[in-house]
């Protein structure tokens, strides 16, 4: 029997795949870090609030640098300055998320007028570290699930933190970090707002004045189950008591005196599908009876006295050409040019850096790397490139430094190296490194924005630019050459399914896309054709709603309104395989092949002798995601957080990330395990298609090569997206 996908297949074939936020675990798994074993559990929060440990916290007092504003405004609002709202997952880990991912980032971005919300995410503190570390630290057993806040924000005296982004898709030891430069320094110390016998009205006035001071506020609360449904307001239930097992940290970012008669707004860690976006408000009459714990971060602001935001932007010259040449972002700080470029075409890059503040020199360095021989030849800027090149990607690499660098020495550390650019990179130049870039899809310059906090702070960004013997338009795809491959799975693979029965299957050469089609490539598409997709038809779409842990209907969800924040090269979602094939025919047309799909309102039939681009047979996915492998997942016989986006023991992100944030497969493929489940153009009955890849969503059983689903053609979800494909001959 196929497996018509729903929130009962999904529970059922894989008991683990989701645990109720309200039930105690199911199974118990661990994972290490250095001498720490942490439990997976439900979506909680389990904080630990420790109110005897708590009051011996000192209290904030004029002799600090904070809680000294007397007049208070009416309304105070940090959230500009803080990050996108993650979410926790399975990890009892909120109080990290509040300390370090929450307040720590605030205070930063505050102080560097950073409110540039994707660079803020981009440069938030990891949550996880301080939760792991702490636990470690405190040695807290095996059944203590959740952390103390007074324990987190005590090792970010002692030791500093890591930024998420180098921490948490690959969790190491602290004093490896620490030797590796990636600690930020310690901050000075903490501070309480008050005892836990104060008045409310107290804590209300303690909690405004670090607000108006534009300090956030770490607060720990045992929330009852009414906090799971709060929305923009939490207000408790008659008959809900404070019990230990709920406690939960959260951090305030503003308040409101006429808001819902006197408020305070926290973020909390549930992403942001929960509450508001991730935020909810709480009166000042709840908040005075709840709350429990006030903590608040003493930073030593002298870090960032040296801090500059940095923007430049570079445009690309071509010989022969009269205006500059269109770029592409792909992922963070990483561009390409759209096309090909003939063999022996000279490149120039224009650098601009007049959004420097004159007062700060900044040292440019423009190297470019041969694909071939992995060669890395320094280049001056304004200097023409002439490559006869293999007809294999070369990549231009410019670093902004605020110090002198030694790039002979950095060039020949880099040719002993053999993997991707970034890491090379950050390797080898060190925890300043940063690979940031924003930039609309496509468009004439390269652009970078980035947040340089010290003098040994740098910047880069990759130019990716492939030649040919003719200059011809290329859309981000790879040939495939055919062969035979044995499809489906062994019955002695683990998590094994009964529709996975192993069978030779014989693939002809065909091309496909690298990644899965992105929001901005739909959104090129809608623009030019006015396009509805069916959720918008219909005014809803499928949604996964965390709290329940069930896929419902969600009235407005689309591709526009996903459900959670997205970026323009992030897999667009919410499609049906109507979208899908309405997509490959503009494609098609607009590049002069003959449309493949005769559309009509109940049904989609495939013209099996036209040249424009389709959806990928089920066979023709799974060859090429494993891409000449045997094994359960193309990377072996496991799969780690740091090599897909999926529903991890300890790591989730729990939404879509870029559609190249990890490293491709061994023919160049992208994201075939994870982040957004893919359409096959396979049609069986009742109008189900199968769908391949898994998703965000999808726990590490269920991320494997040979796992199948069905959906019918006509529904949409939060998790569906596509890539497309071309027949070779």
């Amino acid at each position: 029997m196929k497996r018509i996908f729903s929130i009962l297949a999904a529970i059922v074939l894989v008991t683990s795949l989701f645990t109720c936020v309200t039930q105690t675990p199911k199974q118990e798994t661990s994972t290490t870090l250095g001498k720490l074993d942490f439990q997976k559990t439900g979506y909680a929060k389990r904080a630990v609030l420790n109110n005897e440990k708590y009051n011996k916290v000192a209290e904030l007092s004029d002799s600090t640098t904070r809680g000294k504003t007397v007049s208070l405004p009416a309304s105070v609002s940090l959230k500009d300055y803080a990050p996108i709202p993650g979410n926790q997952g399975y990890l009892s880990s909120c109080t990290g998320w509040a300390s370090a991912y929450a307040a720590r980032t605030i205070i930063e971005s505050h102080y560097l007028n950073r409110t540039d919300k994707f660079l803020t995410t981009k440069m938030a503190f990891s949550p996880l570290f301080l939760y792991f570390a702490a636990r470690e630290f405190k040695n807290v057993p095996k059944d203590t699930e959740g952390a103390d806040p007074v324990d987190i924000l005590n090792f970010m005296t002692l030791y500093g933190m890591p930024r998420r982004a180098v921490f948490d898709d690959n969790p190491v030891a602290y004093e490896q970090l620490q030797q590796q430069g990636f600690l930020t320094g310690p901050v000075p110390g903490f501070s309480k707002l008050f005892n836990t016998n104060v008045t409310p009205a107290y804590k209300i006035d303690q909690v405004k004045k670090c607000l108006a001071d534009n300090n956030p506020v770490i607060i720990g609360i045992c929330a009852p189950d009414s906090f799971y449904d709060a929305k923009d307001i939490w207000t408790p239930e008659n008959g809900e008591s404070r019990k230990p097992e709920n406690g939960h940290a959260l951090c305030v970012v503003g308040y409101d005196d006429k808001k819902y008669g006197g408020a305070f707004e926290i973020m909390n860690s549930w992403g942001e599908e929960w509450g508001n976006n991730g935020f909810t408000w709480i009166s000042y009459d709840t908040f005075g009876k709840w709350v429990e714990q006030a903590l608040v971060i003493n930073e030593d602001f002298s870090v960032y006295d040296k801090a500059i935001e940095f923007t430049g932007k570079i445009k690309v010259e071509l010989s022969g050409k009269n205006e500059p040449a269109a770029v592409k972002l792909l992922s963070d700080g990483i561009y390409r040019l759209p096309s090909t470029v003939k063999t022996g075409t000279q490149i120039r890059l224009n650098i601009d850096n007049s959004g420097l503040p004159k007062s700060n020199l900044m040292n440019t360095y423009v190297f470019f790397t041969n694909a071939q021989n992995n060669k890395a030849v320094k280049v001056a800027n304004n200097e023409w490139i002439k490559t006869d090149g293999p007809l294999k990607p070369e990549n231009i690499v410019i670093l902004f430094s605020r110090s002198a660098l030694d790039i002979d020495s950095i060039l020949t550390a880099f040719e002993r190296q053999k993997d991707d650019i970034p890491s090379r990179l950050s390797r080898i130049i060190g925890k300043d490194f940063i690979m940031f870039g924003n930039s609309k899809y496509e468009y004439s310059s390269m652009q970078i924005k980035a947040n340089f906090m010290n003098q040994k702070s740098t910047a880069g960004m990759i130019l990716s630019v492939s030649f040919d013997a003719e200059e011809k338009p290329i859309k981000d795809m790879v040939r495939i050459k055919g062969g035979t491959f044995t499809m489906g799975s062994p019955a002695s693979e683990e998590w094994h399914q009964d529709d996975e029965q192993q069978q030779v299957v014989t693939i002809k050469d065909f091309y496909l896309g690298t990644a899965e089609i992105t929001v901005a490539d739909f959104s090129d598409f809608v623009k030019d054709t006015g396009y509805k997709t069916t959720a918008e038809k219909s005014g809803k779409s499928n949604f996964f709603n965390y709290l329940t842990d069930e896929i419902e209907e969600r009235k407005g969800m689309n591709w526009r309104n996903p459900g959670f924040t997205q970026e323009s090269n992030h897999p667009v979602v919410h499609i049906s395989f109507y979208d899908a094939a309405e997509y490959c025919n503009w494609l098609s047309k607009k590049e002069g092949l003959t449309p493949v799909y005769a559309i009509s309102a109940n049904s989609v039939n495939e013209n099996s002798k036209a040249n424009g681009y389709r959806i990928p047979t089920e066979a023709e996915w799974e060859y090429a995601c494993r891409a000449g492998t045997t094994t359960p997942y193309n990377t072996g016989k496991t799969i780690k957080p740091n090599q897909a986006n999926f529903n991890s023991e300890n790591a989730s992100i729990f939404k879509t990330v870029s559609v190249r944030k990890y490293s491709p497969n061994n023919w160049g493929l992208h994201n075939m395990h994870g982040n957004v489940f893919e359409w096959c153009s396979d049609n069986f009955e009742d109008n189900l298609h199968s769908v391949r890849s898994s998703s965000w969503l999808s726990v590490r059983p269920t991320v494997r090569s040979a796992f199948r689903l069905f959906m019918q053609m006509d529904m949409s979800y939060i998790f569906m997206g596509f890539r497309v494909a071309r027949s070779a001959e």
